[in-house]
C-alpha cells in the first residue's frame, strides 16, 4: 500500500508473435518466459500475450509455463505471499543482468532469477536473502535448467546461467 491506497493491478503484454514490419523477429520461446517472468518479479499480477499470429513453439513454451504459474501451489506464492527483492551477483557482472526476486510462504520460499542479457553469465551466480532468513533446503527446481545449492544460511549459488535464461524454484526455510 502506497499513500493509503490499494495498489493497483499491473498487467503485462510480452511480445510472442511471429516477426512483422515493426518487429523484425520473433522472439525465442526463453525470450517469451523471460519477459514474463520479468513482469511477475516486479508485481505484474495478469499477463496477456501479445500473440497473434504466433509460432508454434512459443504456444508450446507458454502453456506450459502458464499451466505452471496458474497453478494452486504458485498461486498461492504469487498472490499471497511477500514478494521480496533479494540480491544476486553473477561472478562481478550479475547486478546489472540478473533480476531475482522471493516470495515467502508457510515456511517455504519461492525463487525467481532472470537473465536479461543476451549473453551467458559465466561461473557463480549468488543469491542473498534477507536476515531473517535461514534456509534449510532447495526444493523442487519448477523452471529453468541447472541446480542450485545452499550456501550458509542465506545464500544460494548456481554456476552459471543460460542467455535470457531463467530459474524458478522452491527452498524450504528453517526461519
Amino acid at each position: 500500500q502506497q499513500l493509503g491506497l490499494v495498489p493497483k493491478p499491473i498487467w503485462s503484454v510480452p511480445q510472442a508473435f511471429t516477426a512483422q514490419d515493426f518487429f523484425t523477429r520473433t522472439p525465442t520461446p526463453e525470450e517469451v518466459i523471460a519477459m514474463t517472468l520479468l513482469s511477475i518479479n516486479h508485481g505484474a499480477t495478469g499477463i496477456v500475450m501479445w500473440a497473434f499470429p504466433t509460432a508454434d513453439q512459443i504456444v508450446e513454451v507458454t502453456s506450459k509455463f502458464s499451466a505452471l504459474v496458474t497453478g494452486r501451489e504458485l498461486v498461492g506464492f504469487l498472490l499471497e505471499g511477500r514478494r521480496e527483492e533479494v540480491g544476486v551477483d553473477g561472478n562481478g557482472n550479475g547486478k546489472s543482468v540478473l533480476d531475482a526476486r522471493v516470495w515467502r510462504r508457510y515456511g517455504r520460499m519461492l525463487v525467481s532469477v532472470v537473465n536479461m542479457a543476451d549473453e551467458a553469465v559465466k561461473g557463480p551466480i549468488t543469491i542473498e536473502l534477507p536476515d531473517d532468513v535461514e534456509l534449510r533446503s532447495v526444493g523442487r527446481m519448477l523452471w529453468g535448467s541447472g541446480s542450485w545449492k545452499v550456501e550458509g544460511p542465506r545464500s544460494l549459488v548456481k554456476n552459471g546461467m543460460d542467455a535470457v535464461g531463467s530459474s524458478l524454484f522452491l527452498v524450504v526455510l528453517d526461519r
